[in-house]
């Protein structure tokens, strides 16, 4: 269901309402045809190509663990500079420091005992269903209200939306 915000004057029947939704549906039934013509069209040319990738990655793959393992099995040729400078790009050797985490679970809850905040992140976020019990009930949120009335909304078919997108499959 899609809620519709602008209401156009133009509309004065309920028989310029009806014409109005058909051309909403004649425009989702379009979209709809023409992004299942639009997929079809890209999967067939990923099928095309899918080989010819697939290759070229794991070849590449392959040539990338050489180059490292040559890198390690060999860290006396890059001392000063570290780095091997080429016309495609540069090799070599670069200091890391990196934390790994295993059990995150486990990381969290003794930081938790700890006491050491400023190592994970805690984030806040309004949940509406809970906050919409308790305006209902009531209390006054700040920044909040509740809203009752009318909005008015559309249901286009499924059914023609789902033709649309199966004859622009074909």
């Amino acid at each position: 269901m899609t809620r519709i915000a602008d209401l156009r004057p133009d509309i004065r029947t309920l028989e310029d309402a009806k014409k109005i939704m058909a051309n909403i549906s004649n425009r989702a039934c379009e979209i709809a045809f023409s992004k299942a013509k639009q997929d079809k069209q890209i999967q067939a040319a990923k099928e095309r190509h899918s080989d010819r990738i697939e290759d070229a990655a794991k070849e590449l793959k392959d040539l990338t663990e050489q180059l490292q393992n040559f890198i390690v099995n060999n860290k006396h040729l890059f001392v000063k500079p570290r780095k091997v400078v080429t016309e495609f790009g540069n090799f070599g050797l670069q200091k890391v420091k990196e934390v790994q985490i295993n059990d995150e679970e486990l990381c969290i809850k003794d930081l938790l005992e700890k006491g050491y905040n400023t190592c994970y992140q805690t984030i806040h976020k309004p949940e509406k269903k809970a906050i919409r019990v308790l305006l209902e009930a009531g209390a006054k949120i700040p920044g909040c209200q509740l809203h009752d009335g009318d909005t008015a909304v559309l249901t286009l078919s499924k059914t023609l939306i789902d033709e649309a997108k199966e004859r622009g499959e074909q």
